[in-house]
Order: C-alpha cells, then structure tokens, then sequence
C-alpha cells in the first residue's frame, strides 16, 4: 500500500464530528449485499472524511477542502488492490467574488452534481467506484484536474438562470491539453430546476488520436410536489469512443428517478435504459428501489433491491450477469 494513500486515509478518518456547513465532516456505510453469481459480502462499503472551511481575503472569499476516501478493495467492475482502498479524492480551492467564481483542483465533477445527482439517489447501487451495481449512464462522479467558472446567479421574469464552463484535463500524456471541454446552463423557477450540458471530448483522450472527438449532451429537471420529488437525466452520446471503428457510436442513455419523503422514512424507485448502436449495450436497463430509516441525524438504516433488465453481453466474462438480482442492507453514519 502506498503510504501517501494510508497518511491520507488515517488523517481523514481521525476527524471529530460536526454537523456545520465548515469543518470536520465524513460518513461509513457498512452492508451486507446478497447478488446472484458472487459471495455474499459483509462490511464497510464505503467511507469518507475531510475538512472545508471558508476565508476572506479582502473582496474574495476563498473555500477550500480537503476529503480522504476508503472503500473496500475486491471490485467487481475495474481490477483493483490494497493500494486503492485509500486516496484523496478532493482537494480543491474556490475563489468567489461579486463577479463569479473559479474552481481550480480535483473533486466532484461539476456534471455529476447539477445533472446526475438528482437521479442517483440510492445507498447502494449509485455512482461510487465501489457500487453495488454499475450505472448505465457514462458520467462520473469524481473529476481532476479541473479548473472552471462559474457566473452569478441572474435574475430574470422567467427565473433565475447561471453558467459554467470548464477545462478538465486528467490525463496529462495523451497530448491534449483539453481532455474534456464543458458548458452548462442552469435554471431554476420555484420548485422546477433544470440544466443543459456539453461535453467535449478530445480524440486523444481515447488512446488513439485517429477517433472523432466525443460529444456527450445531457439534460436533467426535476419538479418537487410537496414530499415527492419527480427526476428525469438523459445522456446523449454522438462518436462515443469504441475499440473496433474510429467513426464511435451514438448512445441514449435515460434515467428516471421518484424520492418521496415522509416523517422519517425516505422511499425511492429509479430506472435506467441505455438505447446504443453498440449491441452489447443496446436495451439495457437498470431498475433500483430503496427504503432509508433516519434512526437519528447521525444514523441511517437502509435496504435496497437491483435488478438488470434486457437480452444483452454487457456483462457476459465478467462477475455478473444482465439478470443478476442484487439485495441489500445496511446502515450509515454521518459524522
């Protein structure tokens, strides 16, 4: 194990707990997961813990964090071992003024937070590199080196609208220094928000600089009824990169998602379809549902049930099957 990695790890998890918008923060999941073709798996699925603060420095506020992540090694879906249980995965600085703001650092994909979190809303099966059950859209959750801006928030007699744009460069010797281009546009009216984004992506950034570059056009909404809310995140995918034609292929990815919350129970249903003119992926499903218990603010109690759905060879050579049933419990503590 690298010891840069464990340094990381044993800092975060020795934070102490507070619930403030600053400081120390972090969450454990430990489950039991039972799926068809695999082990039953008992422990801790995931952690993380970090520290954010925010400071003035005359007319710029400057946000920083830093977050340490543990996950349990053995995945089913990328090939792993001990030295990937820990890794600092956010480590970022915010520079805020009247004008806007500029993200500069690792972390959190900016497409993840403003489009994909709204339909990724179970404990189990989400966008963790250690899920339970892989997501079908192709977004990630976590991005680096990332620098990007952000604008204020405008006001308008239709709503409020805001834009970002960014540079995401991860890989720094394909020869490009654009992995990845982004632009977002964002709006909110009450209890509607929607987004609209692109996703440029270089040809290098595939490993062969013969490949078209990769567009990737998502939009999501979502409409809150009271303790219902209703989610909806569609990917779009043109010359999406593939191994046997430099032309790529064209995919549709839709997800749909329900959270409805009452006293202290939260209830969600979501579903995934992929439509692809790569046939290994075409009508392929996913379909989630998941009970949360608040036992307190501090410890949650979950179960959650998955499903893959469609006549397909995602998954064929791998550790699952598109039939796999997959069921589990658990709780989470927040600290």
């Amino acid at each position: 194990m690298k010891l840069s990695k464990l340094v990381v790890g044993i800092a975060a998890f020795s934070c102490f707990s507070v619930f403030a918008d600053n400081g120390f923060y972090g969450e454990a999941n430990v489950m039991a997961n039972w799926k068809d073709n695999l082990d039953q798996q008992t422990g801790i699925a995931t952690g993380f813990a970090g520290y954010k603060d925010k400071v003035k420095v005359k007319d710029i506020d400057v946000s920083y964090q830093l977050e340490g992540y543990y996950a349990a090694s053995g995945d089913r879906f990328i090939a792993t071992n001990e030295s990937d249980e820990f890794a600092l995965r956010v480590a970022s600085l915010i520079f805020s003024t009247d004008y806007g703001s500029f993200y500069v650092g690792k972390g959190y994909s900016g497409a993840y937070l403003n489009l994909y979190k709204r339909v990724d809303i179970h404990p189990f099966s989400n966008s963790e590199q250690y899920t339970m059950n892989k997501m079908l859209f192709r977004q990630g959750k976590y991005s680096d080196s990332i620098i990007a801006y952000v604008t204020p928030w405008y006001d308008s007699a239709m709503g409020k609208f805001q834009a970002k744009m960014a540079l995401v460069n991860p890989n720094s010797n394909d020869g490009a220094n654009d992995d990845v281009l982004v632009g977002r546009i964002l709006y909110s009216a009450g209890k509607f928000n929607a987004v609209i984004n692109l996703n440029r992506i270089d040809e290098k950034f595939s490993g062969n600089a013969d490949n078209h570059h990769y567009n990737r056009y998502s939009f999501g909404a979502d409409y809150t009824f009271n303790n219902l809310t209703l989610a909806y995140t569609g990917e779009y995918s043109e010359n999406a990169f593939s191994a046997t034609s430099i032309e790529g292929y064209s995919e549709q990815v839709h997800s749909v998602a329900i959270s409805i919350k009452q006293d202290d129970f939260k209830y969600g249903l979501s579903y995934q379809l992929v439509n692809s003119e790569l046939a290994s992926r075409d009508d392929l499903g996913l379909v989630i549902g998941s009970v949360t218990y608040s036992y307190t603010k501090e410890l949650d109690f979950m179960v959650e049930y998955a499903k893959y759905t469609g006549d397909n060879d995602f998954f064929v050579g791998g550790n699952t099957n598109p039939e796999d049933d997959s069921f589990t419990i658990g709780a989470r503590f927040n600290f």
